[in-house]
């Protein structure tokens, strides 16, 4: 179905739901059904673990996995704890695993931008663009800049962040040209370039902006010809 779907040109994703500790995420498992994925043409992966809702559901659950899996029912009680999901270390070292496994084989983590590109609210478009970069980032333990594309995303969602605040997130190209800054950007530099109540600003955060607005003044000289 997978191939038939690619065929017909509609683009295809696979979602790894649930992933259960020691049973489907093993890395033996993991290897043979990317290989595969990569093997149909998919477009891209995304994966969450087994949640257990509450303590009722626990042992069942506890006692399932350990029938269907390899280990002790002690592993998957050390694994959950009292929590819904496997604990934060294992899943970062899960992800982690997984998201080598992807750029290895040139799947795409989540959904590529490309494909949902004009189809949202710009707002909405660029919060799901920057959860999806935050998800790479607080992976491979890029903490302070996943929280940084957290935040902006939800700003960016309630209407509340400003040029400014955008301008400061890696990405941010792609941010203005979703939101439709893109064509205000030389005003812009150019006005925090001459703000008369900055006069101290310093001497590096002005070549910076001096070198974006030089390039995005070529950049219009040649589209202009």
């Amino acid at each position: 179905m997978l191939k038939t779907l690619k065929r017909t040109g509609i683009p295809v994703g696979v979602a790894l739901l649930p992933l259960m500790p020691y049973v489907n995420d093993t890395d033996y498992a993991m290897r043979g059904l990317m290989q595969a994925c990569v093997d149909v043409g998919v477009d891209f992966l995304i994966w969450d673990y087994l949640h257990i809702p509450n303590k009722r559901h626990r042992n069942r659950v506890n006692e399932l996995l350990g029938r269907i899996g390899s280990y002790p029912v002690s592993y998957y009680r050390d694994v959950y704890g009292q929590e819904t999901l496997p604990n934060a270390a294992y899943r970062q070292e899960r992800n982690e695993e997984i998201l080598w496994r992807c750029d290895s084989l040139g799947l795409s983590p989540r959904l590529p931008h490309q494909l949902y590109a004009g189809r949202l609210k710009p707002a909405n478009e660029a919060a799901l663009f920057l959860k999806h970069l935050a998800f790479r980032d607080a992976t491979q333990k890029r903490t302070h800049m996943a929280n940084m594309q957290r935040q902006m995303a939800d700003l960016i969602y309630r209407g509340e962040a400003t040029r400014e605040q955008i301008a400061n997130i890696p990405g941010w190209p792609t941010l203005f040209d979703i939101l439709g800054l893109q064509k205000s950007l030389n005003s812009w530099i150019r006005e925090l370039l001459c703000r008369p109540d900055e006069p101290d600003r310093a001497s590096d955060e002005r070549v910076v902006v001096v070198a974006l607005l030089t390039a995005f003044d070529t950049q219009d000289s040649v589209s202009d010809q």
